[in-house]
């Protein structure tokens, strides 16, 4: 991996004018003229962000935040995990999410932090059915299994398999409570949803000048 002065000064690839060649160097020092710093967060540690994660019954992650949550409106603090600094290409990328949850802190801390709180309990409450199905007995073999799954990557094996050996498949109480769950990263509405709504995140990507770069997965 490279080193991070080194990293830092590599091109992101992808800009949607070819003129431009933006480093994360380039992005961070853009960033820094909208009051937003950048520091790396090491998500194996355990710190007081790492514990906090724990209670709110989250992985630590890399994240923004305010640097000051007596001031949530002042300087905000993107911390970038490990993954981020392996590419400039992964470093952009997380910069540019992060920061599309800027306004949200900014504007709205107390309501965006409840709201963020509310997310993940619905997610987890969603969850328990199906955790709880999961735990009854199958009934079934692994043999029988692996001959359902045998012809997985055949095209047409949706239309050849036979029943599932499984009787929560067979009833269909499983594939209901799976789409049942809910997930707030797939919601366009909630905190979370922000980064897959482009109505949301475009005007916010355009206020702090990173609108010209391309995010396209």
């Amino acid at each position: 991996m490279a080193g991070i002065e080194e990293l830092l000064k590599q091109p992101v690839d992808g800009a949607v004018n070819t003129e431009e060649n933006f480093t994360v160097a380039q992005i961070i020092d853009q960033l820094s003229k909208h009051n937003i710093k950048v520091v790396d967060f090491n998500e194996d540690e355990d710190s007081i962000k790492s514990r906090l994660f724990a209670l709110a019954g989250e992985q630590p992650r890399g994240h923004i935040a305010p640097s000051s949550w007596l001031n949530p409106s002042g300087e905000l603090t993107i911390y970038v995990p490990k993954y981020a600094k392996t590419s400039p290409e992964n470093y952009k990328r997380f910069l540019i999410e992060e920061v599309k949850h800027a306004d949200q802190i900014r504007e709205a801390p107390l309501k965006t932090g409840i709201m963020s709180l509310l997310g993940i309990g619905k997610e987890k409450l969603s969850r328990v059915p199906y955790d709880l199905l999961k735990k009854l007995p199958d009934f079934h073999t692994d043999k029988e299994m692996q001959e359902y799954y045998k012809d997985f990557f055949d095209p047409d094996w949706k239309t050849k398999r036979g029943a599932h050996p499984s009787w929560k498949e067979r009833s269909g109480i499983a594939p209901l409570l799976r789409n049942i769950r809910y997930q707030r990263y797939q919601d366009p509405h909630s905190v979370e949803g922000i980064h897959i709504n482009e109505e949301r995140y475009t005007p916010v990507l355009k206020k702090y000048g990173l609108d010209s770069i391309n995010i396209t997965p």
